[in-house]
């Protein structure tokens, strides 16, 4: 019987080792917080017309000759609206972002767009499908290196939810603009174009308990990017419901992590770009 149960274990030890799912790193000492008053309200309009709410923070110390990384969130559903405020409060990442050890140790630029109700980010969440905003975000993101002196080798995308479907429908739709990304609790199913996708680094959380987004999505986008070729962290908190966002932003290790990418040389493709 102890010998049975020793080979059960040691089948699922190999089993998470396979899917290359990675421990859970340390939180910060602190949880990091900011203030929302950091964030400027602004407006994308592309040329017909269409247009894009969002807020930016500028980076510590902004030094307009400085080219700086661009960091892209996309919210969860809580975030959809037309006010351009949701997209700050739901959730409570943004204050994340604001936080000042974050950002002395990373001065970057932070997007972060609102999707209208009705819209998804990118792709079919769950089987339904909305129009999407990848055009108006990517616009956006060109729009704004054209405004302002950015790093466009250190461009990076990361959402929750919603925007954690809309982060994989990021990469997918334009795998050359990201030198890396991180979605949260999403998925990406059909996983279109996940050989281009596999060219850019991924670290993807997932709570091992969410009931409203399973965790198998992350486990089965984890495993086809590998397979892919991909470079590939993930991790998954046992007992961790849908809100794996609080300990995946609160990890100190992925900042280093993430700031520390470099976007390689890519073929540009609008592969799955869509408004």
């Amino acid at each position: 019987m102890r010998t049975m149960k020793t080979a059960v274990i040691a089948a699922a030890v190999l089993c998470l080792i396979g899917r290359g799912l990675a421990a859970a790193p340390k939180p910060a000492a602190k949880p990091y917080s900011g203030e929302l008053k950091l964030y400027e309200p602004r407006k994308f309009t592309d040329k017909a017309g269409k247009t894009i709410q969002y807020h930016l923070m500028k980076p510590a110390g902004f030094d307009k000759s400085k080219p700086y990384p661009v960091l892209l969130f996309l919210h969860g559903m809580g975030g959809c609206g037309s006010r351009n405020r949701k997209n700050l409060t739901d959730a409570g990442v943004p204050k994340i972002f604001a936080d000042e050890r974050l950002r002395k140790a990373y001065p970057a630029f932070v997007l972060v767009p609102q999707c209208p109700r009705g819209s998804f980010w990118a792709g079919a969440l769950m089987g339904r499908r909305r129009p999407t905003m990848e055009k108006r975000v990517v616009g956006m993101l060109e729009a704004f290196g054209k405004e302002f002196k950015v790093d466009p080798d250190r461009v990076y995308v990361t959402g929750l939810s919603l925007g954690g479907f809309g982060t994989f429908g990021m990469v997918s739709a334009r795998p050359d603009l990201f030198a890396a990304a991180v979605p949260v609790c999403g998925g990406w199913p059909g996983q279109r174009n996940v050989k281009g996708m596999a060219a850019v680094p991924f670290w993807i959380f997932h709570g091992g308990a969410d009931r409203v987004v399973s965790p198998k999505l992350s486990r089965a986008m984890a495993a086809a990017l590998k397979q892919a070729g991909g470079a590939v962290k993930l991790t998954e908190y046992p007992g961790v419901g849908h809100n794996s966002w609080t300990r995946a932003y609160n990890t100190p290790e992925l900042w280093q992590w993430l700031f520390a990418q470099k976007r390689r040389a890519r073929k540009r493709t609008d592969k799955g770009v869509r408004d």
